[in-house]
């Protein structure tokens, strides 16, 4: 899967990924001890989380953009979800017998 930003008919770059991560979930995984700056050293990707600006409070819940190659964005996109699906009791082995919830934003550039 490779999302481009076009201008004109160029490609132009990888469109970063965003997704939407409950607040007590942030509390858990966000600030400079929780596990986005750990995900990011390891995976190479840079990691921006929101959770007082203007699209975090449109949405109630943090914002986590991430930027990089897209081994970089899988791999870190993998661990959050991860992280996330942990916080809700689900073992990443056993995603798809479990429920929970997880939201992923895309710019509307990426749409085919």
């Amino acid at each position: 899967l490779r999302l481009f930003c076009r201008a004109g008919g160029r490609p132009m770059e990888l469109v970063p990924w965003r997704l939407i991560v409950p607040e007590e979930a942030y509390r858990v995984i966000g600030g400079p001890d929780g596990q986005i700056p750990r995900i990011a050293k390891e995976t190479g990707a840079r990691i921006d989380d929101d959770s007082s600006g203007r699209l975090a409070w449109a949405l109630g819940s943090a914002v986590l953009t991430v930027h990089g190659t897209m081994w970089q964005k899988r791999t870190a996109g993998r661990q959050l979800v991860d992280s996330l699906f942990g916080l809700q009791g689900i073992e990443p082995e056993r995603w798809a017998a479990g429920k929970g919830t997880l939201a992923l934003l895309l710019p509307s550039a990426a749409r085919p």
